[in-house]
């Protein structure tokens, strides 16, 4: 009996992953409800109570390492008390310094202490978590199986000014065409908005739409449902401090730039918990 609900639940798995990876590769997203409608639809066609055992099952086979960006520009701005946040290119995808890539050396003790050899790594497409990566990518604990060093929108930084614009997805590809990144999640140039937008100059002004929490929590929640029921047992998220807070429910805890954390699973299952609510 227990073989065959082992079956079930990952026939069931395979099913809710499809969906979601078709949603995210060819769903034209023109606002954060769409999925909060995925979401309705999962819990309709599986049950509340039913989802909820299958993450729980599936998530007592995986461990979660979760590794904010290095220091940017921004954050070195912030500190000298220069930064401002006009919608300027200046302000657009900003890097990492080299303090940030000093801390990314830190980050790499860090990961030598815990020693787990990653499955698949979820990056931002945000520069300063690409180029966080790649300072961490010389390590032993990277090794890119399957195509899986994934570039996902659903966990870029919250979008509230300029300075969480990012490249095209044109420009993120040649630009990094040495790391071996999957685009395939990414399915519109300007990935930041996403209403249309109707200017293509690569040197104008971007039209921010700025983002209200819950609208992120939308599609950090998603990313947490895609990310468990996938069959890699030990994940890298690269990403910013907000989604961390978002992610774990953890809303007063920041992390610092490059710091490394290993996720506590329990607080993983309340925020899944609070899905199904």
């Amino acid at each position: 009996m227990n073989d065959m609900n082992d079956t079930n639940n990952q026939i069931n798995s395979n099913n809710i992953i499809i969906k979601i990876e078709s949603f995210l590769q060819t769903t034209k997203i023109t606002s954060n409800s769409q999925f909060g409608n995925l979401i309705k639809e999962l819990i309709t066609n599986f049950g509340k109570e039913y989802l909820f055992k299958l993450f729980e099952s599936n998530l007592q086979q995986k461990i979660f390492v979760y590794i904010r960006h290095a220091e940017s520009v921004k954050n070195e701005k912030k500190k000298l008390g220069i930064y401002h946040k006009e919608n300027i290119i200046e302000n657009y995808d900003p890097i990492i310094t080299q303090k940030g890539k000093e801390e990314c050396i830190k980050a790499l003790d860090k990961l030598n202490e815990i020693k787990i050899n990653f499955d698949i790594v979820y990056i931002s497409p945000l520069s300063r978590a690409i180029q966080t990566f790649a300072e961490l990518k010389q390590s032993n604990y990277f090794t890119n199986k399957n195509n899986n060093y994934i570039i996902s929108p659903l966990i870029r930084e919250t979008l509230k000014n300029s300075t969480q614009v990012g490249s095209r997805l044109s420009q993120l590809r040649t630009i990094y065409n040495n790391l071996e990144l999957n685009f395939d999640y990414i399915i519109k140039e300007k990935w930041w908005n996403f209403e249309k937008i109707e200017n293509e100059d690569v040197n104008q002004i971007e039209n921010i739409i700025g983002e209200t929490e819950p609208d992120v929590l939308l599609r950090v929640r998603i990313f947490l449902i895609w990310c468990v029921l996938r069959k890699e047992s030990n994940i890298c998220i690269i990403a910013h401090s907000n989604i961390y807070c978002l992610l774990t429910s953890q809303r007063e805890h920041k992390l610092k730039n490059a710091e490394v954390e290993l996720l506590k699973n329990e607080g993983l299952l309340e925020n899944i918990k609070s899905i199904l609510q």
